[in-house]
Formats: C-alpha cells, sequence, structure tokens
C-alpha cells in the first residue's frame, strides 16, 4: 500500500514541474515594465482633464 502511495506521489511530483514555466525577474529596486496605476498607457503623469483626441 505505502508503495502504491509513493508512486501516485512521486507520478503527480513529475507531471507537475512539467507545467511550469520560465520567471521573468526583475529587482524591487526597479520598476517593472508596462503602464502604471498613475501614469497609464502614454507613460507619464497627467493631472487635470483628459485631452481629447481630434481626428
Amino acid at each position: 500500500m505505502w508503495l502504491r502511495l509513493t508512486a501516485i506521489l512521486g507520478l503527480c511530483l513529475l507531471l507537475s514541474a512539467c507545467s511550469a514555466r520560465p520567471f521573468e525577474y526583475h529587482a524591487n529596486t526597479e520598476s517593472p515594465a508596462g503602464p502604471g496605476l498613475f501614469t497609464g498607457e502614454a507613460g507619464e503623469l497627467r493631472s487635470g482633464k483628459p485631452e481629447k483626441d481630434t481626428p
């Protein structure tokens, strides 16, 4: 019984390791890439009313 349980747990461990994805590391002192909470898609902080795009 213990042999079956050990084999099943070992197989589950091996199969779960196959689904790992690469991890993108960045230091805590660096700013992550992409839009921020206050900067938005433009990448700069704007205050006041948003500008309207004129076609």
